[in-house]
């Protein structure tokens, strides 16, 4: 079964207890900002797979997984950069069964696939996206790429301005 509307009707589902069943269903990858950075997910939209299982004491339980990669600006160097990154994700929703056994992602028996493959995604990145492993950024004083520049890169520095009253001591 696929969904084109971001949500599924587990209640058109007609699942009792003990049933499960798996769902594809297309979701729009969202645009976001980390450290005033933006990136996008590709692709777009992104298939996303959906286990569902309708637990006793009209409770369900899900999964979501899907596979994408993150394209923007490296955080270091400010270059092109792009993250595969693998999703999977879990929840629980039994009513009645407190703060963390009700998905917020589920309300009225519709699931909001969408609003939770963006939340997931967004939560299985790292903090910073970079463009290599060993990526040194950029010169603090030139702002070259460190990688463009040779290993002995350096500039003179100025002298520091608290040692200004022993320098005068000398004239």
């Amino acid at each position: 079964m696929q969904s084109e509307t971001g949500k599924i009707d587990l209640a058109g589902l007609r699942m009792v207890p003990g049933d499960g069943q798996t769902v594809e269903i297309a979701v729009p990858a969202r645009q976001f900002k980390l450290g005033g950075v933006e990136y996008r997910a590709q692709p777009d939209p992104i298939t996303t797979a959906i286990s569902i299982s309708r637990t006793v004491g009209d409770g369900w339980a899900f999964k979501l997984s899907f596979d994408s990669v993150i394209r923007g600006e490296c955080a270091r160097c400010l270059e092109p950069a792009q993250l595969p990154v693998s999703v999977v994700a879990r929840e629980v929703h039994r009513v009645g069964g407190g703060e963390d056994l009700e998905s917020p992602y589920l309300q009225d028996d519709l699931l909001d696939v969408e609003s939770w493959a963006n939340d997931a995604l967004l939560l299985a990145l790292p903090a910073s996206i970079i463009c290599t492993k060993d990526c040194r950024g950029l010169c603090d004083v030139c702002g070259e790429r460190l990688a463009d520049l040779p290993d002995d890169h350096a500039h003179e520095r100025p002298p520091d301005p608290r040692w200004e009253a022993l320098r005068r001591l000398d004239t």
